[in-house]
């Protein structure tokens, strides 16, 4: 079950809950084939395992069943150490992302060590571009600031897959846009990116 370097398959992927005494069945038998370099969209209603998957796809929860191949290698073979470098993760909250009491200097500084030339200057040209102080907290940017800041943290230690979590569901148009853009040129330079939207026109 091996695919190119870079390629995400996932094959029947089964995960369910108990919650208040029921059996959910979150996950159902899902597969797909995400080519590297492309986007995959994660459309659905609230609840309905789109998150989950996200989960699974990153290695953050065991499957009941079917299994998730990053590669030729099951994502549940490969270390924490090494999943921290393959793939990046965006959530919805970008507080998530970052380090409350932290500046923005000391965030950089806290990426850095995994940060090449390249994208440490993609990072300091979005920071220049929002027009903010490096010595602000973060928790005292605007949320779209504080969305285009992870974005940029998690880009700058240049992983092979990012996995956004309804990224811009709090984020006014220009900041969804700007965020958008983002990653489109990441998936241009060869990320693979698996979106999850329940916002269809997000999608297309």
């Amino acid at each position: 079950m091996a695919t190119d370097l870079g390629e995400l398959l996932v094959v029947d992927a089964r995960k369910t809950y108990v919650a208040m005494g029921r059996t959910v069945a979150a996950l159902r038998g899902i597969s797909a084939h995400i080519p590297r370099g492309e986007i995959a969209a994660v459309i659905g209603t609230n609840g309905s395992g789109k998150s989950t998957l996200l989960q699974a796809i990153g290695g953050l929860l065991h499957l009941d069943g079917g299994s998730v191949y990053m590669g030729p290698r099951e994502v549940s073979r490969i270390s924490k150490a090494e999943l921290g470098r393959l793939r990046g993760i965006l959530y919805q909250e970008p507080l998530r992302s970052l380090c409350v009491g932290f500046t923005i200097t000391e965030m950089m500084s806290l990426y850095g060590d995994g940060t090449s030339d390249a994208a440490f200057s993609n990072l300091i040209e979005t920071i220049e571009r929002l027009g903010i102080d490096r010595d602000r907290s973060v928790s005292t940017l605007s949320v779209g600031q504080q969305q285009l800041l992870a974005l940029e943290l998690v880009l700058s230690r240049r992983p092979e897959l990012i996995l956004l979590d309804e990224p811009t569901a709090s984020l006014d148009v220009q900041n969804a846009a700007l965020v958008c853009e983002r990653v489109l040129d990441a998936s241009k330079e060869g990320v693979s990116v698996v979106f999850v939207s329940h916002n269809l026109e997000e999608a297309l």
